[in-house]
């Protein structure tokens, strides 16, 4: 419904007939998401206005009461088959808020929201995640039964994975920009935690220590706003920053939720297609060769036993695992000089071509010690980034920095790679380690 009163939080009044994508095709949907690589897609089924994309018994704005289709068309059902004929997973988010419901703020809505998800988990299939935040109305302050609407959900669909601020299966990152914590543990410590009153700054890095599993999943969408208006159709992010955000979130061990905002039409917007289609291929080029391959060497092997050794890190068997002796805290890995050698020129490249067009009006000179040219060194928090990074540097090498993100003083990203193509092998300490490759579409 926002995107045809062209607003992001609807107030539940708009007429039900304003809901009209006439050429609404969810195979196309499901054709660019696969295309583009995606592994599933979940729906905003309802959003805080409360209009339903299906036919629900629990409120008269819904889909059955709009123009559309005659009052007989179902999103849910017409996207849960495209998925299931383009080998997509398919989830569902509905807003706990709803702006537009009568019993809103009373006990009883409990119930609708209960009987709302057991419309969608007997419906529409296997969902594979189930999506739910804590929004809230600032006035009426629902209490939210928060515990019987995972019962609910898990009675209806067993194998879901729940989303929240507070899971029980996935949490929230903390954030809307797509980023997770430089070091982002799965495990939680999630007690006192429930969906709108959670510690951001904690669900950002999860609990090295935490007593439950609960890892952790970025959403952020690729244009400014949630839902498509046509005067954001020159303000996608781009391919850089599209590839800024994977690292960020695929790389940091989170998964990824992309939003992409369907148009009027009912369809992926040409825009939004051709930037997908554009970070697909950049995606592609990054990891088209497996620069872990080869030998890789460990500082320590538990007992020095080859069940142990760090080749278990990269063998492909999720029955195999590298480990160290009993006490052993700080250990590192290693891989082969080779492979060393072009990581950084394959994976740092795209990175310095778009510093170099940065404003260096707030820069500050900082030298790279000749001796020590290392990809660790220095390191420091981006403002305009929202990331924590490492700014790689090269021997004789002067760096502008602006706030995290640095100029180099080399004129060319080509020479940037060329003067660091032989630095030595990278050290990744154990807790940077993550092996998501994880991405869904909203």
């Amino acid at each position: 419904m926002n995107t045809f009163t062209d607003h992001e939080w609807g107030e539940g009044r708009a007429h039900p007939d304003n809901f009209n994508p006439t050429a609404l095709d969810c195979r196309h949907w499901a054709r660019v998401v696969k295309d583009a690589g995606m592994k599933g897609i979940i729906i905003t089924a309802k959003h805080h206005d409360g209009f339903c994309l299906w036919p629900s018994n629990t409120t008269d704005y819904s889909v059955k009461n709009s123009k559309w289709r005659e009052g007989r068309g179902d999103v849910l059902k017409e996207l849960s088959e495209a998925c299931r004929e383009y080998g997509l997973k398919f989830g569902v988010y509905i807003s706990p808020w709803d702006r537009n419901h009568p019993l809103y703020g009373a006990p009883k809505y409990n119930r609708v929201f209960k009987d709302q998800w057991r419309e969608i988990g007997a419906g529409y299939g296997e969902l594979f995640e189930s999506w739910l935040d804590g929004a809230n109305d600032g006035k009426k302050r629902m209490v939210y039964d928060f515990h019987g609407f995972f019962e609910t959900i898990k009675s209806m669909q067993p194998d879901t994975l729940i989303f929240s601020d507070a899971g029980p299966d996935i949490r929230w990152v903390g954030n809307e920009r797509g980023f997770a914590g430089e070091t982002n543990w799965s495990p939680r410590d999630n007690e006192g935690t429930f969906p709108g009153f959670a510690d951001e700054k904690a669900l950002n890095v999860g609990d090295e220590n935490g007593t439950v599993w609960l890892p952790a999943e970025c959403d952020v969408s690729i244009r400014p706003g949630w839902f498509y208006h046509a005067n954001e159709d020159d303000r996608l992010k781009s391919v850089e920053q599209l590839m800024n955000i994977y690292y960020g979130s695929v790389g940091r061990n989170a998964n990824l939720l992309l939003n992409i905002g369907v148009d009027r039409r009912g369809l992926v917007n040409e825009n939004d297609e051709r930037r997908l289609m554009e970070f697909k291929r950049a995606r592609d080029e990054a990891f088209k060769e497996n620069l872990a391959k080869g030998k890789i060497k460990a500082t320590n092997i538990r007992g020095n036993d080859a069940r142990f050794d760090a080749d278990k890190t990269i063998d492909g068997n999720e029955a195999t695992y590298w480990a160290t002796d009993d006490g052993v805290t700080a250990a590192s890995l290693a891989p082969s000089s080779q492979a060393a050698r072009t990581a950084p020129r394959n994976l740092l490249t795209s990175s310095f071509r778009r510093l170099l067009s940065l404003d260096s009006d707030r820069a500050a000179d900082s030298t790279c010690e000749d001796s020590d040219p290392v990809l660790e060194a220095p390191r420091c928090t981006s403002a305009m980034f929202e990331e924590t990074c490492w700014v790689p540097c090269a021997a004789r090498c002067t760096l502008r920095a602006i706030s995290c993100v640095a100029a180099p003083c080399s004129s060319t990203a080509a020479a940037i790679a060329d003067a660091i193509s032989d630095m030595r092998p990278m050290v990744l300490p154990i807790s940077r380690i993550a092996s998501t490759d994880s991405c869904v579409a909203d």
